[in-house]
């Protein structure tokens, strides 16, 4: 280097987008550098190595659950991709909104591939809001629902969710819009 400068690797990190973090690992073992991941929030939700408190991470972190399975459908561990995208319910839930919208919604594998959708959606202002809202309305819906059916003392019905996420989202559309 022309400076004398020396970048030292071993006090360097290492951060991915959208890989996991063991290929973050192979990596920075070929460069001598940490891994290491990072967080944020996207639409109201953290995004980063296993944020949300799902019962698999919950499980991870030593806390005692009755079940892994997912509330909605008893089927599959409850994870975040299955939680808001996998899961047969929350599936029904997506389509459900493609329908009120009049729209195509793809079938999401994983968190990363919505917020890719999400980004790559070329609207005007007023429509970007209003998916925006929509798409993160429906996931805290199903948040809720499950953090209810776990927790909460009055169980909400699975029939009536879709009116929620109607309901809801005319309301913040409305704040958000005019803000």
């Amino acid at each position: 280097m022309a400076s004398g400068l020396q970048i030292n690797l071993h006090k360097s990190k290492l951060y991915g987008i959208e890989v996991t973090l063991g290929v973050i690992e192979q990596v920075a073992l070929c460069t001598g550098c940490g891994a290491d991941s990072f967080s944020f929030m996207y639409l109201g939700l953290p995004v980063g190595q296993q944020m949300l408190p799902t019962g698999c991470n919950l499980d991870r972190r030593g806390v005692d659950l009755e079940s892994l399975l997912c509330q909605c459908c008893e089927v599959e561990q409850e994870e975040i991709n299955h939680l808001f995208f996998e899961c047969n319910f929350a599936r029904l839930l997506w389509l459900e909104v493609a329908k009120w919208l009049d729209k195509s919604i793809p079938t999401f594998l994983e968190v990363t591939d919505f917020f890719i959708w999400i980004d790559g959606i070329s609207a005007a202002r007023f429509q970007r809001v209003i998916m925006e809202s929509i798409c993160a309305t429906l996931i805290w819906v199903l948040w809720t629902y499950q953090n209810n059916l776990l927790f909460g003392d009055k169980k909400y019905k699975k029939e009536f969710m879709f009116d929620s996420i109607v309901s809801f989202s005319n309301n913040w559309d409305l704040k958000k819009l005019k803000g």
